[in-house]
């Protein structure tokens, strides 16, 4: 009995090491898109649809921006192929494609 209990303890340390030594591997890489919507004469347009898709897959999730005019998505996949498209009452659609979501590395030049 208190073998079975030093080698199950001893796994449930390896085990505990394993993925803590490995946790960096298991981190998902994700990027932010953040914003603000503006008019012609530079003042923010609240209320307005905002969109992001992936242009392979079609789909996306939209937001529909604060007082300020502001937007945020959080946790997109690095990489190439987002658009982003804007619509709001009293305005026309803009839209801006070919995307591409890097990472930003803290000290890194801006």
């Amino acid at each position: 009995m208190k073998r079975t209990f030093h080698v199950l303890f001893g796994l449930l340390v390896a085990g505990w090491l394993w993925t803590s030594a490995c946790r960096p591997l298991w981190a998902d890489v994700t990027a932010t898109i953040l914003g603000n919507v503006t008019g012609p004469t530079g003042a923010a347009v609240p209320a307005a649809r905002v969109t992001v898709r992936n242009q392979l897959t079609g789909l996306g999730p939209e937001v529909i921006t604060d007082t300020t005019g502001g937007y945020e998505f959080l946790a997109f996949p690095v990489g190439a192929g987002y658009s982003v498209d804007v619509e709001a009452q009293g305005f026309g659609k803009a839209a801006e494609s070919g995307i591409t979501l890097l990472v930003k590395y803290p000290g890194a030049g801006r």
